[in-house]
């Protein structure tokens, strides 16, 4: 600090102690009388102060060469951060159009094999629509109760149909079980759609910011220093962080892509495996149909061949009565004859009535034709017998055969028409 400031500073303090105590007072201050300085204070000012411009002249000079230092230092460092931001945000964008182009690859992979996936469980829904022809063996089996008599049988046919609607129960159920695995995977994939979705529009978003970042320039009109209320130092992930959770989003739905396609695979082998077992059970079905319906016609055509036998014996038999009805009353007139002859002789006077060889021989007539009426009545007897026990059995082959009938009209009319709507196509 200079002698004269010091001077001019102590008469200062001096003025203001001789005018504090009046302060109060109602007086008139007269200034004092200055005190005036001497030759070699006034030259020691000079000098002072000339001294103090010159070292405020070398400060000005070092001030400004530091100031063009301190200026071309500065703009040197910006422009290198500058380049250096420029090229950390080039680098940036082209990293987020990588994984950008990794996860919309891999969105639009998952998406084919959600569509795929789909087309799978429509075919699986379509195959299970054609369960319901199940309704038709069922309807077999009730037809079939209808059978009457010793054809009501737990025959092979009955067994098919057994076997048949359990393979309709199995192939329901799995199918059923991979429609639920199908759903489950769709459901799956669309999780993984749903990431990688949330992931793209980030990354979009950030590759617009970025990219709007390198084409701004610090003498654009609209910049301005900033003044938002977010921190400018605010981050939420770092990037190996940010690197990582793409990475394991698009992990992720390659992992369930890998789960998918064996998936389909599957699908493919049980839609084959069920319209197969289905065509191999309704065809083992119809074959013991066929079989059975042949053997009932041989068997009906047998009891038809049978009962046309039967008729003719029973056609036999009765003419056979009436011949035996005929001789039996011929067999009368010939006894009245014989008895009436022995009548007429017994008339005879005397010794006149005499056995004689004729008397023997009527006798014996007589006799041999009681014999022969009676052989003739056991005869028709047991004719008549015979009849009765062919027109029972006549009548129960007629039964048989409308039994054989009935059964060849549910098996053969009334399944084998209601079947021909079983048949089955891949989907």
């Amino acid at each position: 600090m200079s002698h004269a400031y010091k001077v001019q500073k102590q008469l200062k303090e001096e003025q203001m102690l001789l005018v504090k105590p009046l302060i109060n007072e109602n007086l008139v201050l007269v200034p004092p009388t200055q005190s005036k300085f001497t030759v070699v204070d006034h030259n020691f000012d000079a000098r002072q102060k000339k001294r103090v411009s010159e070292d405020q002249q070398i400060l000005a000079d070092r001030v400004l060469g530091e100031s063009d230092r301190i200026i071309d230092e500065t703009r040197q460092l910006t422009e290198q951060w500058k380049k250096e931001s420029d090229f950390r945000l080039k680098e940036r964008l082209v990293d987020i159009q990588f994984l950008l182009d990794e996860v919309k690859r891999q969105k639009s992979e998952a998406c084919l094999e959600e569509e795929a996936l789909k087309i799978y469980r429509n075919r699986l829904l379509n195959t299970k629509k054609l369960l319901d022809a199940e309704h038709i063996t069922r309807q077999c089996v009730c037809l079939r109760e209808k059978r009457i008599g010793i054809d009501l049988v737990d025959d092979d046919v009955e067994k098919e149909l057994k076997r048949e609607l359990n393979t309709f129960d199995g192939c329901r159920l799995i199918l059923d079980e991979t429609l639920s695995q199908i759903n489950e995977q769709i459901r799956r994939l669309r999780a993984s759609n749903y990431l990688l979705d949330r992931d793209s529009f980030n990354k979009d978003k950030s590759y617009h910011i970025d990219e709007v970042n390198l084409t701004m320039r610090p003498d654009q009109q609209e910049m301005s220093v900033y003044e938002g209320s977010n921190s400018l130092e605010n981050y939420n992930t770092t990037p190996k962080e940010w690197e990582k959770l793409t990475m394991a989003n698009i992990q992720n739905a390659a992992k369930e892509l890998n789960t998918a396609k064996p998936l389909r695979s599957y699908c493919d082998v049980i839609l084959k495996q069920v319209i197969e077992d289905l065509t191999n059970q309704v065809n083992r079905t119809n074959e013991a149909f066929m079989q059975r319906i042949s053997e009932i016609r041989y068997a009906k055509a047998a009891l038809e061949r049978v009962h046309n036998e039967t008729a003719t014996k029973v056609n036999d038999i009765t003419r056979n009565i009436t011949r035996l009805e005929k001789e039996l009353a011929d067999k009368e007139g010939f006894v009245a004859l014989c008895q009436t002859r022995l009548a007429n002789r017994a008339y005879r006077p005397g010794p006149e009535l005499c056995k004689d060889n004729v008397h023997n021989a009527l006798s014996q007539e007589l006799q041999t034709l009681k014999e022969t009426v009676v052989s003739l009545n056991k005869m028709l007897i047991e004719t008549k017998a015979t009849l009765r026990y062919l027109l029972h059995t006549q009548m129960t082959q007629e039964e048989q055969i409308n039994i054989k009938t009935n059964s060849l009209k549910i098996d053969d009319v009334d399944c084998m028409t209601a079947r021909e709507g079983l048949k089955f196509t891949s989907f």
